[in-house]
This record gives structure tokens, sequence and C-alpha cells, in this order.
């Protein structure tokens, strides 16, 4: 009987998981682009897992620490990131997310208005959500 409740238990928190992530994947996007465009250094450090592979529609691919240093240097500077049609997948541990975003940013100076369609890995990561790859596409 205990080894029945325990399998319940487990299964029910695999679910419980599985929701919560569908239910909080727009706020952690969202909260990665306002750390984005206010250039927080430490919410990045917090969202951004070691391990991050954060590819561009331009094929420019950054690390964790490129991409802070990037953004807190002002090499690429986030003025406004909108995003629409989220779409979320995952089990719990992992979840892929996909949106299409609206960008107006300044990369070396030169201002960009880009329309992407973007896929974001997720780890749970010590109770944390945590990005661990990004890769964008332009939309024509």
């Amino acid at each position: 009987m205990k080894i029945q409740y325990f399998f319940i238990l487990l299964f029910g928190i695999q679910v419980a998981s599985a929701q919560i992530n569908q239910k909080n994947a727009g706020q952690l996007v969202d909260r990665l682009h306002h750390a984005l465009m206010s250039r927080d250094h430490d919410e990045l450090n917090t969202l951004l897992d070691s391990r991050l592979s954060y590819g561009h529609s331009n094929l420019w691919i950054e690390s964790k620490q490129e991409l802070i240093s990037n953004n807190t240097s002002g090499k690429l500077i986030y003025h406004h990131i909108d995003r629409d049609s989220l779409q979320v997948t995952g089990n719990g541990r992992t979840m892929i997310v996909r949106y299409q975003s609206h960008l107006n940013v300044a990369l070396n100076n030169k201002e960009l208005m880009l329309q992407l369609h973007v896929m974001q890995v997720w780890i749970r990561h010590h109770g944390h959500w945590r990005l661990l790859a990004r890769q964008a596409v332009k939309i024509s």
C-alpha cells in the first residue's frame, strides 16, 4: 500500500510541475526580456544557465558571460521586446518555449527593428528555471 501511495504522490508532483511550467513560462520569458532591456546583470545571472547557448537570427551565438558582458557594456542594447503566440511543452524539468517577437535593438550603435520566431530551452536547476538555449530566426 505504501508503495502505491508513493507512486501516486510522485505522479501528482510530476503533473503539477508540468502545469506550473505551462502557467509560468510567460512570466519567465518576460523576466528575461525585462532583464535584457534594463541591463540587469544580477537578474541575467540568475536566469541564465552557465552552459547557455544564445543564438541570434544573424547566426551570432553568445555564451552566458558574453551575453551579460555585451548587454551591460551596451554592445547590444534591447530598447523594446514584445512577444506573442507563446507555445510551451515540457516535462517538469525541461521546458521548450516558442513565440514570435518584435524587437527594437541597437547592435554596435546601429538601430534594428526585427520580427523573430524564437525558441528557448529552459531547465529546472536546484529548484529554479534557467535558460539553457535560445535560437531566433527572422520572420520574412
